[in-house]
């Protein structure tokens, strides 16, 4: 019950960055609006400002396909209109069957996650929440990493597949452990249970903070546009 207690944090959180991914988008397209008359340049600034995320997700796309085998095709790293919208960026890779091509829609989650967990633990040095006030903010190191951290969580959830494959990755868990505990392989299962809360654990941390810097990301935006809308009235 505590794994499947520990996946439910980890959802409840992807949810909180998936909601602010979602809003920093519509705001950023919303102020581009009211400044310039068109949402087209808000496009562009949020390619710009979140462009590292955005290579991080499409090599993601690109080296999974590479590792298991499925050809690729030509790399797109610029805004470019398509029928659901805008995208960023863009893999050409050949259909496969179901597992490889969700284990290719998922690799931007799991390397994003792996990023996320890399900056917080290593990067800046936080192993727990009381670690977070002994930052020096002003240092540019600092900024450097919650300015990534800010791209590499904003740009994990930009395609449809990548958002049906974070609720099939956690589900697959419970029902592995679920199956494991009905064999009796109980020996097996503590040493992965053990492996499972070192690799969660920071993971809850790291997302936790995320969470917390997109909504100092997000006041600001929302500010923005409460002030063009007000000029604009």
């Amino acid at each position: 019950m505590q794994v499947a207690f520990y996946i439910l944090i980890v959802l409840v959180l992807l949810l909180f960055l998936y909601f602010f991914q979602q809003a920093i988008i519509k705001y950023f397209s919303l102020a581009s609006f009211l400044a310039f008359g068109t949402s087209k340049i808000g496009v562009y600034l949020y390619f710009l400002f979140f462009l590292p995320g955005v290579i991080l997700h499409e090599l993601s796309h690109l080296f999974s396909a590479s590792i298991l085998g499925v050809p690729t095709g030509k790399l797109t790293i610029f805004p470019h209109k398509t029928d659901e919208g805008w995208s960023l960026g863009q893999v050409a890779s050949a259909e496969t069957d179901i597992l490889r091509s969700s284990l290719i829609g998922l690799a931007p989650i799991i390397v994003g996650a792996a990023s996320l967990v890399f900056i917080v633990s290593f990067g800046l040095g936080i192993k727990n929440f009381a670690d977070v006030g002994r930052l020096n903010y002003s240092n540019w190191q600092t900024i450097i990493f919650i300015y990534l951290m800010i791209t590499f969580t904003n740009t994990m959830f930009l395609s449809k597949e990548d958002r049906t494959s974070i609720w099939a990755f956690p589900s697959l868990l419970v029902i592995l452990f679920l199956f494991g505990r009905a064999m009796g392989l109980v020996g097996i299962l503590t040493a992965v249970e053990n492996l499972f809360y070192q690799i969660v654990s920071p993971l809850i941390l790291s997302f936790s903070l995320t969470v917390v810097v997109d909504l100092l990301f997000f006041l600001p935006l929302a500010v923005l546009v409460e002030i063009l809308l007000k000029i604009r009235a």
